[in-house]
């Protein structure tokens, strides 16, 4: 039995003390320990009045939680009249699947993480929390490059969004419901809202932003069955 010394034991007690010390942190920002500190959560998929020329007239239909003790900011978009109904646009960027399109065997990288940090893992694994689902992901993924590339849709965003453009702010612990069109999430892409925190900055650093993503496997069986077949031979 290898002997434990006391520099050993000084260490483990400093990196215990360390992780301690950041989790508590962590769990102040938080309002709900068992939630990100900003999240999604998808209400329905179901008809949905277009918004722009083009669009499907089915779509998903999300709620943005702001599940921190800080206000955070977004950017949505519409006329007063159309505000006033409900019908506004939150920006959002579609983006392509990291692994879509390299013409080769997709493969699942590593990250290493510090011995300390082992309880943020579930951070670079989300969305995909076991090889099962990686497994179905992949096999997705290489399914639908198999057939007619889809037409990847434009999100909303200053380039691609008409009427004006609005600071949106979300207090803590509240949250904004809103709607995208069906396309804007599918097998080889998925949509990412940018937000964030609302803080002053009286300096000229560039404060960070961040982002909050869905995914194709986010969804039911049921809601991609509907995606599907309301963006069959659509895109915009």
């Amino acid at each position: 039995m290898k002997k434990i010394t006391l520099v050993t034991l000084l260490l483990a007690q400093s990196a215990f003390g360390t992780a301690q010390q950041r989790q508590q942190q962590t769990e102040g920002f938080r309002i709900d320990q068992t939630k990100p500190y900003v999240y999604l959560q998808v209400l329905s998929v179901g008809p949905r009045k277009p918004i722009e020329m083009g669009e499907p007239d089915m779509g998903v239909k999300l709620r943005l939680v702001n599940n921190s003790r800080v206000p955070i900011s977004i950017v949505t978009f519409g006329t007063g009249e159309g505000r006033a109904k409900g019908e506004y646009k939150v920006m959002d960027e579609v983006i392509p699947n990291p692994w879509i399109g390299r013409g080769e065997e997709a493969g699942i990288g590593a990250t290493i993480i510090p011995q300390d940090e082992k309880g943020l893992s579930d951070i670079v694994r989300w969305p995909n929390q076991t090889e099962r689902e990686i497994e179905s992901a992949v096999a997705t993924m290489r399914d639908a490059t198999a057939k007619t590339a889809p037409v990847r849709p434009n999100g909303y965003s200053d380039q691609h969004s008409l009427g004006r453009k609005y600071l949106t702010i979300i207090r803590p612990g509240e949250s904004a419901s809103f709607s995208y069109p069906a396309n804007h999430v599918s097998e080889v892409w998925h949509l990412e809202i940018p937000f964030r925190l609302a803080l002053r900055s009286d300096g000229t650093d560039r404060p960070p932003y961040s982002h909050v993503a869905l995914f194709w496997n986010d969804l039911s069986e049921s809601a991609r069955s509907d995606l599907q077949k309301a963006t069959s031979g659509k895109s915009k």
